[in-house]
């Protein structure tokens, strides 16, 4: 999938405008083309996938929506298996909806959703057959079976899975492909190594992992296993990055403006 396309996919469902360093992105009014009486609502996530299919989670009825690079619409997958739940932002429970919260298509074509309601990520196919569920729906805790409020999860070339486990829990849980606990590093803290609202992740060739590190305005970077190799700081509330072949890219939110920028 062409990056450029990516993005812009993004910026259309997010209701933003990006452009590239020669300002010659622009938006696509008639992107996507919905069903009739059918609206977007809290977009949550954007991936795509080698067969140019693009993705999107959102918080309401038929929560993943996928489409062409068009805009066309061509299905749903996910609504018996991403049912409504009751999200706790911590401080208290908010609407009952299907909390979809990251993307995430691997080398497989495989679609990896994170329930942040129900503390599950969830491996679709490309069919939409439900395959793998990580976590235990419904329960909360800090365990090899258990996430709190994940946000994002990213898979390698190897097969391995990475998991951010984001609001309740402030580390990264690493799984075999077949779903087998294996590690699990990072604790709520401002120090090297340590995390607070890992957000999302992004993974290089070597399969070096990039944590968007939120609540402490950075990027951790680790090895696979774990240990500490990077950080870039100075940032601000970094929300997603990802990385293509040309470089990495990320996304942050300027409260100058009140719209994510890309940089």
């Amino acid at each position: 999938m062409n990056p450029v396309l990516w993005t812009a996919a993004i910026s259309i469902l997010l209701g933003i405008s990006v452009f590239g360093e020669d300002n010659s992105w622009s938006r696509l009014e008639d992107w996507p083309q919905l069903p009739k009486d059918w609206k977007l609502s809290k977009v949550s996530g954007v991936a795509s996938d080698f067969r140019g299919r693009i993705y999107v989670g959102h918080r309401d009825t038929h929560p993943i929506l996928y489409f062409a690079v068009s805009g066309k619409f061509l299905g749903t997958l996910g609504e018996k298996e991403i049912p409504p739940s009751v999200y706790y932002d911590l401080r208290t429970a908010m609407e009952r909806r299907p909390w979809v919260h990251g993307l995430h298509v691997d080398p497989r074509d495989n679609l990896w959703v994170t329930d942040v309601g129900r503390h599950v990520v969830m491996k679709f196919n490309p069919e939409g057959k439900l395959l793998l569920t990580l976590g235990t729906p419904g329960e909360r805790d800090e365990t090899p079976s258990t996430f709190s409020q994940p946000t994002h999860a990213v898979v390698g070339r190897s097969g391995n899975v990475y998991v951010a486990d984001g609001y309740g829990n402030s580390r990264v849980v690493k799984f075999s492909a077949q779903g087998e606990y294996l590690l699990t590093w990072g604790k709520k803290g401002s120090q090297q190594g340590e995390l607070h609202t890992p957000h999302a992740l992004a993974l290089d060739s070597d399969e070096n992992v990039y944590v968007a590190d939120r609540s402490n305005d950075r990027i951790q970077a680790f090895d696979s296993e774990g240990k500490f190799w990077q950080v870039w700081t100075g940032l601000h509330s970094v929300d997603s990055l990802f990385i293509t072949k040309e470089g990495s890219c990320l996304r942050e939110w300027d409260w100058t403006t009140s719209f994510w920028r890309w940089i």
